[in-house]
């Protein structure tokens, strides 16, 4: 290129305007912008003043229309001028440490468990000098150390040892250490640093759980007399290997002197030669094969509040001789294979104070919690059972199960092989002794409620809808003692507090829900196209990024390994820049689109869209209640979990979901008959009729689960 073309192109550039240079607002506090310094009175009133003038430049930039080229940047460069200046007059500026120092602690507790990195004390070290001066200082936030993966080489480092040492000291003298060793499946014979580092703090470590085979768990016996402290001790026998009683190999004492020992979780191949103290043991959980339950039951039975035992289809249930256990609490068993060991397992079993029991079985489960709760029906203690099966039970075999414990106040079962019938006892309140009167939640897994409408229905209207004054006479509703009562002389209920369907799919759980409601279907040619018209909206905005809406929990992204890596390593996930268009559309179609609707309602009654509840509105608005899909979409996105609204495009999709759920919000003063709704991860929920008359959008949108979770042992 020629010298004098080349100079002009230079000067060209320099003076076309988008390529010009952005001089950014002039701060007036520069020295408060790199540091965490508290700004005084003064400062703040100057800092308040440069933002106002700072949104007065962006307010006439928009409104002068759509920005390019420097106008863009120059809006971009005015709206980091007020964010960063808006952090200068944040509160958490203005905390004492004291303070300071308990929104760490409930940071840090909010970490996902130990198989990922302990992240949070870290990261509260590295934001500034005086917030890392408080998380230093605080040895409760370095108690939980991260998990350490003792077959890998670099852990036997000298680097290694010394971070361990720093862990500890910053632990200060906490007594409430919690350790974790993963080395699965790794047999280490010989010493390793990191356990000698522990070794010295043994008499703080609160918490053990270690995942590794049998030589590993050997390492532990310098600890043998040190671990006076231990409470919880987790034990997961990672091996191939098999041992003889008399085999020496599988010897593990280094549990067998530990005084405040009270809860023991064992899992795999436990070795024959397993010293615990047992009859100290207060908690017990097992989990699938080996372990040591007929030990326990045989020694700690007298002090036993807690029973756990998992086995799967390969792993028999345990043989256990008629076993009494007077202070168990709690009892969770899964036991998937139907062999007699497991039936004779749980029928052998006597428990006066139990008050919670969940069990699993890959049987006939109804007749042998019958045989079971007959031993303990005396004391009515029971208040909470839940139960899965593979056999369908019958009425009749149901009202003995409740006839041993008519106190029960909470209840979980489920419809096995599609048969309902049973539900129609919890329907027929007419009976000379109703069955659970004292009964307050009720919960039923079920894969889909088609064909059952009605029957659910009628559970609702019979068992949540009596009003207290006419169905809670005296005999219920003065004696809070279930002992006291003669329940064959009670013909009353107590009204349901809780009634809910647990159905695993998110979209039967939409179809079942529209079924319970009686939603009605379009009618006309222009509600199917406007319905089809939402439902490719929804479709669309899944489609973009399908994981965020999958089951169980929108946002967690189980099925995409991808994005869970980086949920893991903590990187923030973003969501699709196509939503912004898909978004832009659905905004224009709930301003302008009315025309097209034929709607004779305002705009703010545009939600009848998406519940079919529009009768008392006008008789022409009759939509297909599978548009409501769209709301449930734009409902996840406007609930995205705080990781994903740090990114600043993901901010603002939320921000237009939360607004565009807004502009509806009105519309839920019409529904009356709003009976059935979502609530947590899987669950339909029943609301009484007195509940609809108060605050609809809350009862909607912010129920959470309370009741048993759908995951039982």
């Amino acid at each position: 290129m020629p010298v004098k073309k080349r100079a002009l192109e230079n000067v060209r550039r320099k003076l076309s305007i988008p390529f010009m240079r952005i001089n950014p607002p002039r701060s007036p506090v520069p020295h408060l912008l790199s540091s965490n310094a508290i700004p005084n009175e003064e400062e703040r009133k100057l800092i308040r003043e440069a933002i106002v003038e700072a949104e007065a430049r962006i307010s006439q930039i928009i409104g002068d229309g759509e920005a390019r080229g420097f106008e863009q940047r120059t809006l971009s460069t005015l709206k980091d001028f007020v964010c960063t200046h808006r952090a200068l007059l944040s509160s958490i500026r203005y905390l004492p440490p004291e303070l300071l120092q308990e929104v760490f602690l409930l940071y840090s507790e909010t970490s996902t468990g130990y198989h990922r990195w302990i992240k949070p004390p870290f990261i509260l070290g590295q934001i500034c000098r005086s917030w890392r001066k408080v998380a230093i200082s605080l040895p409760a936030l370095w108690d939980r150390l991260p998990a350490f993966k003792l077959a890998a080489s670099w852990t036997r480092g000298l680097a290694y040892s010394a971070f361990v040492r720093e862990l500890l000291s910053r632990s200060g003298n906490s007594t409430t250490l919690k350790v974790y060793i993963r080395a699965p499946f790794a047999e280490i014979h010989k010493g390793h640093p990191v356990i000698d580092v522990l070794t010295q703090d043994a008499n703080r470590i609160q918490t053990l759980t270690i995942e590794s085979g049998v030589a590993t768990f050997r390492l532990f016996s310098p600890m043998k007399e040190q671990l006076k402290n231990l409470e919880q001790l987790k034990l997961a026998f990672w091996t191939k290997q098999t041992f003889d009683p008399s085999d020496g190999k599988g010897l593990v004492d280094a549990f067998s002197s530990v005084p405040r020992l009270k809860s023991v979780c064992i899992m795999g191949r436990c070795p024959p030669n397993l010293f615990i103290p047992w009859p100290d043991i207060e908690e017990y959980m097992e989990r699938y094969d080996g372990g040591r339950v007929s030990e326990v039951l045989q020694h700690s039975k007298g002090n036993l509040t807690t029973l756990e035992v998992v086995k799967n289809i390969h792993h028999p249930a345990p043989m256990i001789p008629p076993t009494k256990l007077e202070r168990l609490r709690t009892l969770r068993v899964r036991l998937d294979d139907p062999s007699e060991s497991a039936s004779r397992f749980l029928s052998n079993l006597t428990l006066p104070a139990v008050e919670s029991v969940h069990v699993v079985y890959g049987g006939h489960v109804v007749r042998i919690l019958s045989e079971m709760l007959s031993h303990s029906s005396l004391t009515r203690s029971l208040r909470k059972l839940a139960f899965r099966g593979t056999i369908t039970h019958t009425i009749t075999e149901l009202e003995t199960l409740f006839s041993h414990i008519p106190q029960l106040s909470e209840l979980d079962m489920e419809i096995t092989d599609g048969d309902y019938a049973f539900l129609h006892i919890f329907e027929n309140v007419s009976r000379q002794s109703p069955i659970l009167p004292l009964l307050e939640k009720l919960s039923i897994y079920t894969i889909s409620t088609t064909g059952t409408e009605d029957l659910f229905n009628g559970i609702a209207r019979v068992r949540c809808e009596c009003a207290n004054t006419e169905t809670m006479p005296s005999s219920i509703s003065t004696l809070s003692d279930p002992a006291d009562m003669d329940f064959d002389l009670i013909q009353e209920i107590r009204p349901l507090k809780m009634f809910r369907i647990n159905i695993p799919s998110r979209e039967l759980r939409l179809t079942s829900q529209a079924a319970l409601n009686n939603w009605t279907i379009p009618t006309r040619a222009k509600q199917y196209r406007d319905t089809a018209k939402l439902r490719m909206w929804g479709a669309e905005l899944v489609d973009c990024f399908p994981w965020y809406f999958a089951d169980p929990e929108p946002g967690l992204c189980l099925g995409d390994q991808k994005t869970t890596k980086h949920l893991e390593k903590g990187k923030m996930p973003k969501f699709p820049q196509r939503w912004d268009s898909i978004l832009t559309e659905i905004e224009a179609f709930n301003t302008d689109g009315f025309d097209s609707v034929s709607l004779r309602v305002s705009s703010s009654s545009f939600l009848p869209l998406f519940y079919g509840y529009s009768e008392r509105l006008t008789p022409n608005v009759n939509i297909c209640t599978q548009a409501s899909k769209l709301h449930y979409i734009l409902l996840d996105i406007a609930r995205a979990p705080v990781m994903y609204t740090l990114n600043e495009r993901n901010f603002s999709y939320v921000q237009r979901a939360r607004t565009l759920l807004n502009n509806w919000r009105a519309v839920l003063d019409c529904l009356s008959e709003y009976r059935w709704v979502l609530t947590g991860s899987s669950s339909l929920f029943y609301v009484i009729s007195e509940s609809r008359e108060f605050d609809r959008w809350t009862m909607v949108n912010t129920l959470t689960d309370t009741f048993y979770s759908n995951t039982l042992p």
